[in-house]
């Protein structure tokens, strides 16, 4: 399979472990529960005792067994499945006893389903495929069936900021250019366009930051290790240089986006050791069709 996320094969080719990011962010159980809590227990009343569940790009499982398990505490009959397009993540979802589907979010082929998660996860998708993921959730669900999203969001030059960040080519993320995180308000309209009924903003989770150091050391980790390993001073020398240029252009941008939109408002946070991250914020939104 060709995989389409640029997300998913950057972090494929660095060799990412998405359950270690953020400071183990997403494997978190107190993380998932908020998300149970906020996204899943109030619409509990109006699923069918037995109901078919899909996480789309649910990785390596972790939100998809414990909303499983709840419902099932809940007298629920659930069939899950955790659909991705990272074989690697697949394999780990799987010694969870979970059901796997390897495929591109936008093209993956469910209906019948009357629940649908997704947890950051829009932004490793170009732009237009975004919205042709979007509508295909819509697609794979029954009427009535929910879409319980918790997306990585924040106002319109949050969403900039961090997207020019990770599009500096010396950062040499895979799919570098394509990103595009989806502020708020753009996510509202997308979300409208794909047909949805109704769609509220239920809370929000724990929210998250990285800077750019955390962003090199993720995709640049593994082959500083393999170069090192070889003794190669070559490639380690590259790679300094690449570092600098990158560390440079993305601090620089800070510094202006700072300087035109104030900190506070970018969610920009000095650190005790001189780098800089930026917050952003994980609204969770239910939409049902």
């Amino acid at each position: 399979m060709k995989t389409n996320s640029i997300g998913t094969n950057a972090d494929i080719s660095a060799g990412v472990d998405i359950s270690k990011v953020h400071g183990n962010y997403f494997a978190d159980p107190k993380n998932i529960e908020r998300f149970i809590d906020l996204g899943i227990k109030p619409i509990i009343k109006d699923f069918p005792k037995k109901m078919n569940y899909v996480d789309f790009g649910g990785g390596q499982g972790h939100l998809t067994i414990l909303v499983k398990e709840y419902l099932e505490k809940n007298s629920f009959n659930v069939s899950a499945t955790v659909a991705d397009a990272n074989e690697n993540y697949l394999l780990t979802a799987k010694e969870k006893s979970l059901d796997t589907r390897l495929c591109n979010l936008e093209d993956a082929p469910f209906s019948n389903t009357d629940l649908i998660t997704m947890r950051a996860v829009l932004h490793y998708n170009v732009p237009d495929n975004q919205k042709l993921i979007l509508k295909n959730v819509f697609n794979a669900l029954k009427i009535g069936g929910y879409f319980v999203h918790q997306n990585s969001s924040g106002n319109k030059e949050n969403c900039e900021l961090r997207s020019a960040l990770v599009n500096i080519p010396e950062l040499g993320r895979a799919g570098a250019g394509d990103y595009h995180w989806i502020s708020e308000q753009e996510y509202r309209f997308l979300i409208e366009g794909a047909g949805f009924s109704t769609t509220t903003i239920v809370g929000y989770a724990q929210p998250n930051s990285w800077g750019p150091d955390e962003q090199w050391d993720r995709f640049n980790d593994k082959i500083t290790k393999i170069a090192t390993e070889n003794k190669d001073e070559e490639t380690l020398r590259d790679i300094e240089t690449r570092k600098k240029i990158y560390l440079d252009k993305a601090y620089a941008m800070i510094r202006e986006y700072s300087e035109k939109y104030g900190k506070e408002y970018l969610g920009a946070k000095d650190l005790d050791d001189g780098k800089i991250v930026i917050e952003y914020l994980y609204p969770i939104i239910v939409s049902r069709k």
